[in-house]
């Protein structure tokens, strides 16, 4: 959740920005990653409203027609970023994240089968704008890979940290095992 605030926090400004930028449809995929990632964190209202917006992007109505619809999203984020700030100040058992450095790393072979089985999913779940697709990545880096998936996968995961689903979606598009 903190990442979502991180990136969200500024998303009318910079939805505002892509709505000027000279890719016409990068807007709409702003748009698209909030619809996704709202939903995947249960913000159903902001997923409706961003799901809004990217219907409104698609249809390519002027800045003014579209004011209506980004004061609906801003209405609606706002409370849940707030949130995300109250829970943060009052959560005083944060979980830190530590490493067993003494533990040596143990990578199990995969099949080729189940291994295409979960890209299959993988896209699937980036398709979808699917937080989870972090939790199959992180799985799969626990395998044994073919040579140039695992930075691949990396690569996908810090997409993924940053709500961007679709250049983590191109990205893994490139592989092939």
């Amino acid at each position: 959740m903190t990442k979502f605030y991180h990136r969200e926090q500024y998303f009318i400004e910079n939805f505002q920005q892509e709505l000027v930028s000279e890719d016409q449809q990068a807007a709409r995929r702003y748009a698209h990653t909030l619809k996704g990632v709202a939903g995947s964190l249960g913000a159903s209202r902001v997923q409706s409203a961003a799901a809004a917006l990217e219907i409104a992007c698609q249809k390519l109505k002027e800045d003014a027609e579209l004011a209506p619809v980004i004061d609906k999203v801003a209405k609606e984020l706002t409370p849940v970023l707030a949130g995300i700030v109250t829970m943060k100040a009052n959560d005083s058992n944060s979980k830190t994240n530590s490493v067993n450095l003494a533990q040596p790393i143990t990578l199990t072979v995969i099949s080729p089968q189940e291994l295409n089985g979960k890209l299959k999913q993988l896209t699937s779940l980036l398709t979808d704008c699917d937080t989870e697709a972090l939790d199959l990545v992180s799985e799969l880096q626990q395998y044994s890979l073919p040579e140039g998936l695992s930075t691949t996968l990396k690569n996908v995961a810090a997409y993924i940290d940053e709500f961007d689903f679709d250049l983590a979606q191109e990205v893994l598009s490139k592989t092939s095992v």
